[in-house]
């Protein structure tokens, strides 16, 4: 019997080590990698703000740059047409088209008979 007490004595021994190794190293891991995490997930909600409001500026000055563009088209067209209605024949052909609605105004895209 003493042969089988000192095996079970040896096996008892590393088991107690490696017991107390592997908790150690547990808790280090725990105490490691806690704090990444938390700084990882710190990260990523911060990352993703600043992704949500870089986007929002851009769809803002998108916004306001088209904006901009159809102003100045507007303005073009508002002084093309008064240019257009300035001119000194715009009063007697205007006067023609209303009294005469048959005249022979060809409109685009239409055939004139």
């Amino acid at each position: 019997m003493t042969g089988i007490q000192k095996a079970s004595k040896e096996d008892k021994r590393p088991l107690h080590r490696s017991s107390l190794a592997r908790s150690v190293t547990q808790i280090l891991i725990a105490f490691t990698f806690i704090p990444i995490i938390l700084i990882a997930g710190a990260a990523y909600w911060r990352s993703r703000t600043l992704f949500g409001d870089q986007v929002s500026a851009q769809m803002q000055n998108q916004l306001t740059d088209q904006l901009n563009r159809l102003d100045l088209a507007i303005k073009t067209k508002q002084s093309r047409l008064d240019n257009f209605i300035r001119q000194p024949d715009f009063d007697g052909e205007l006067d023609a088209a209303i009294i005469s609605p048959q005249s022979e105004i060809i409109y685009p895209g239409r055939c004139a008979h």
